[in-house]
Parts: C-alpha cells; structure tokens; sequence
C-alpha cells in the first residue's frame, strides 16, 4: 500500500458525520428511557483486576512503562481478549507483521490464533487509516505502537510536538464517534525511577488530558511487573493495582487472583 494519509479528509469525515447529528435535544428527553450506562468497554478477562479497575477498555487507553518492560505484551493481551468482543485496527511502528502474528502463535498454536485473529487487523503504518475506518466502523478498538513513533514532518522540536498533538486530537475525534483508542507511549528519562506520574509521558502534554485511562508498568523484583493506574477519568481507582508475570512469553497473569488467567 502506498500514498501519505490525508488528515485533511479525515477531519472532514469526521465534520460531515457530526453535522449529520444536529438535532437538539434536552437532558429530560436524553433520560426518557432510564440512565445511561456506565462508561466501559469490553473486558480485559485475563487481567480481571484491571479491567474491573476500569469497566473495560473505554475511551483512550495509554499504556507506558521503561523500555522492554513489556508494554507491547501488554497491549497484545488487551487486543486478544477485547477482539473477541470487537474489530481491532493496529498499527505498529515497532513491530513488524511477521513479529506480532509469531507471538501470536507462540501463545495459543496456529488454529486458536487464526480464530482469535478473525477480526484483528494489523497495518505497520497510519497512512492507511482513513480508509481502514470506513471498512471498519464503530464499535472498534484502534491501537498505535507507540505514540511517539508516528512520523511527522517538522524540521524543530516544536513542530514535532504540534504535529504529536494533531494526531492526539484526531484520536479523541475518534474517541467521539465511538472507537476506543490504545496508544502505547513512551516515558522522559527522569520517570525510569520513582513512583509512577501522569507528566512522565514523552514530548507532549497533550496526552495528559487526552487520556481516560493510564496505565504505567514498573519493573519490580524477580521479574514481576507493578500495574499502575496514573489516570482513571471514570472511575475512583488510582495507584498500584497489584503485580503481574509472565506466564507464557508474550502473556501476564495478575498474581493472586482467581479467575481466567490465560486464552
């Protein structure tokens, strides 16, 4: 596939889609038939304490932690169980198809990740997103490996960061039409150490406040990995979830926790 993404038309698709639902209505008639549901999306069942944290993978997801810590397992795990459920679109600057599809098959075999794999789809670029939208509408999880990795075209530091904060934007006009959007980031240096911040994400603070859950991985002894929630936008849990291993090469379990563990 080749050509540039034209963010230009995507945000007026995104325009023309919103105009098509101009009618006003008040709060008494939005609440005629009952309250709404809580905020949530579909569950994390490998990682139970997670996704009860959250109500499942809802809005914008950020996913940080050191390098190699395992944040891409992490978020493999997330597609996994949350494909079961909804259409995965993925785009992975750090991976190639040949990577992500191996660890697939290294955790389930062959026939299990052909099935789990129905409605996943993996891109190594953005530029084919527009029209991967219209072939995949909402409901639908979009995640980007990582945030940082996006290429952009300004010859300063700052340019950089205006064009990070574009696409942060266009994300979150996703968020609106009804996708969920997991974006794995990259931390400053100084947050290699120390408890875990909302500020330690790289180059913009866009993230910040883009955000409706942060999840920040901290290497611990022994190799087990702490889950931090940093930022929790619809529900009271924040701070240290609890601890995680690795029990297959590309696969946590929440440690002392009953329930479904793995596939």
């Amino acid at each position: 596939v080749s050509g540039n993404l034209d963010l230009g038309r995507v945000s007026s698709l995104v325009s023309t889609r919103a105009n098509q639902r101009l009618e006003l209505t008040s709060v008494e008639e939005e609440l005629r038939n009952g309250a709404p549901e809580a905020p949530g999306g579909p569950p994390v069942r490998s990682l139970k304490r997670l996704s009860e944290a959250t109500n499942g993978v809802y809005g914008i997801w950020l996913i940080a932690g050191t390098p190699g810590i395992g944040k891409s397992t992490l978020v493999g795990q997330l597609e996994v169980d949350c494909g079961r459920n909804l259409p995965i679109l993925a785009y992975d600057y750090e991976n190639t198809k040949q990577v992500l599809l191996y660890r697939l098959v290294e955790n389930f075999g062959l026939e299990q990740a052909r099935r789990l794999g129905s409605k996943w789809y993996i891109r190594e670029s953005l530029r084919t997103m527009q029209k991967d939208l219209e072939r995949v509408p909402p409901p639908a999880i979009v995640v980007v490996d990582s945030i940082q990795k996006i290429p952009t075209f300004g010859a300063s530091s700052d340019d950089k960061r205006g064009s990070l904060e574009d696409w942060i934007h266009r994300f979150e006009e996703l968020k609106q039409r009804g996708y969920s959007v997991v974006l794995i980031s990259e931390i400053n240096r100084a947050s290699y150490t120390g408890d875990p911040r909302l500020d330690c994400f790289k180059e913009t603070g866009a993230l910040e406040y883009a955000a409706d859950t942060a999840v920040f991985l901290q290497e611990r002894d022994n190799g087990l990995i702490a889950t931090w929630i940093v930022k929790n936008r619809h529900y009271p849990t924040k701070g240290m979830l609890g601890l995680m291993e690795r029990v297959k090469p590309y696969w946590f379990k929440e440690i002392n926790l009953d329930g479904p563990t793995f596939g």
